[in-house]
């Protein structure tokens, strides 16, 4: 039943690159107190799927920071990707996070999502491309709201 992949907790600087995981529950489960992590390249299930947390299960939790998860294929998974934190439990946080060119073989959905931006530029916004997700639960920001920016083309 608890069978994760690769579980990494209060590391800094780990690298999964590059492999196939087939388990019965997380691919990679990222812990508290993680920060500067690369996933690229992972393929993924069965399972459930590459998770941040579950956070705000304990006290004195350390917050997970600058995490990407990239060029990640998930086959037969039942969420994908994943922040996951618990209601009502302990305050905690995780920053920085980015999810990039991650295939999900299946139905896609989006749900219970508040993301709270404190940078000097914009607030946090929804970028969806070739996806159109089942959406479910609080959206902040909403989903698939913000475009996809237009990659500059050559003038030469």
């Amino acid at each position: 039943p608890n069978t994760d992949g690769i579980h990494i907790g209060r590391s800094n600087g780990v690298n999964v690159l590059n492999t196939e995981i087939k388990t019965g529950d997380d691919c990679v489960l990222i812990g508290d107190g993680s920060k500067n992590l690369v996933i690229n390249g992972v393929t993924c299930g069965p399972g459930h799927d590459i998770s941040i947390g579950s956070l705000e299960l304990f006290k004195n939790e350390e917050p997970v920071d600058r995490v990407t998860v990239k060029n990640c294929t998930m086959t037969n998974t039942s969420n994908g990707v994943r922040i996951k934190g618990w209601p009502g439990a302990e305050p905690g946080t995780c920053s920085n996070i980015h999810f990039e060119d991650i295939l999900h073989c299946e139905n896609l959905e989006l749900g219970n999502i508040e993301i709270t931006y404190s940078g000097p530029t914009r607030p946090a916004v929804s970028q969806c491309l070739k996806v159109k997700p089942k959406v479910s639960g609080k959206q902040n920001p909403a989903a698939c709201s913000a475009p996809i920016p237009a990659k500059p083309t050559s003038t030469a």
